[in-house]
Formats: C-alpha cells, sequence, structure tokens
C-alpha cells in the first residue's frame, strides 16, 4: 500500500472536532483528547493535554501538551491509556490547501415540483481555505484520489491543483443521510 515521512515536529496542528474542554466525557462518548487525559496521534507518539490557551473572545488557539516518550509503535504503560487516535499535521511543515465541498443540491429529498428553487441548499458548495495538508500532497497529480481521515473521499482537483495552489474536491463524505425536518 506504499510508505511515506510524516514530518514530526514541535507544534501540531489537529481538528477542532478532536478536542473538547470537558474533561468529565466518558471515553465511550467522546473518543478525543481533553484535558488532563492521554491521546494518541496517528503514527505518531501519545500526548497528554496539560494546558488550554483562549484568545480574548474564549476561542481554544493552543492546547499545550507533553509527548510520552517510546510510544512510537509502542503501547504506553497501562495508566497511561489513549482515549483513541487522532490525525494531526506538522505546524511548520503541513501546506495550506484549498478544499470544495460539494453537498446535495436540493435540501429536501423531494424538491417541489412547482418551485423546486426554494428547495435549493445553499449549502451545496462551499470553498475552504484554511485547510492544513501533510507536506507531500501538494506535490499530487491532478486528478489523484484521496482519503482525508474521517472526512471522506476527495480528488486533486483537473484544472485548478498544482504546488502553488494545491485544491482538493470532496467526491464522496464518510457519513451520508438525508436530514429530517
Amino acid at each position: 500500500m506504499g510508505s511515506r515521512s510524516l514530518p514530526f515536529t514541535r507544534e501540531i496542528y489537529i481538528d477542532r472536532n478532536d478536542f473538547n474542554e470537558d474533561s468529565t466525557l466518558s471515553r465511550k462518548k467522546f473518543k478525543k483528547l481533553v484535558p488532563g487525559d492521554f491521546m494518541r496521534l496517528r503514527s505518531a507518539y501519545v500526548i497528554k493535554a496539560e494546558e488550554v490557551i483562549k484568545d480574548d473572545s474564549g476561542e481554544v488557539t493552543e492546547i499545550k501538551a507533553t509527548l510520552v516518550p517510546g510510544t512510537v509503535g509502542e503501547n504506553p504503560p497501562a495508566e497511561m491509556k489513549p482515549r483513541g487516535v487522532m490525525h494531526w499535521v506538522s505546524a511548520t511543515h503541513g501546506k495550506q490547501v484549498k478544499v470544495r465541498v460539494y453537498d446535495r443540491l436540493f435540501s429536501v429529498e423531494k424538491p417541489n415540483d412547482d418551485d423546486f428553487l426554494a428547495d435549493i441548499n445553499p449549502d451545496s458548495y462551499v470553498e475552504l481555505d484554511n485547510c492544513w495538508a501533510e507536506p507531500d500532497l501538494i506535490n499530487a497529480q491532478p486528478e489523484t484520489v484521496f482519503q482525508f481521515e474521517r472526512e471522506g473521499y476527495f480528488v486533486a482537483d483537473r484544472y485548478d491543483h498544482d504546488v502553488t495552489t494545491p485544491t482538493f474536491n470532496k467526491t464522496i463524505g464518510l457519513k451520508d443521510s438525508w436530514v429530517k425536518k
């Protein structure tokens, strides 16, 4: 299946959804990072969240963590059992990419025949400019397909993807169902 090198650095980015300040959440309900608990970084170390830094508006901007030495490919001691595994990217080596997310054109399963425009999904196309990816991903050839962990399947754009403007289009999401109103 191949292999790749991932630079592991002092500062990393994680998905905002992979952290919650509520350390009382059960391990069954929230298998992600919480203050004072352990989490495995995919293909890297086990870390422990130690401190949460927020901006003036109360938004989390930084999580200070310590890593457990000797845990790359190895289990930590029993008392340091990780809650789960999360993806990450080096803050200094990661590359900013553009991601286009396409969703259903209509917000209902069966659009109204008389006024189908009223059923257009306003979020059927969203462009995200502040996404970070592994450094080698920008070298992908157009139309190369990837799975972005826990997000879905993406393809390097046929026309717009290159090393200066890496652009990926979502083709299939991992969770897909009609929302009942």
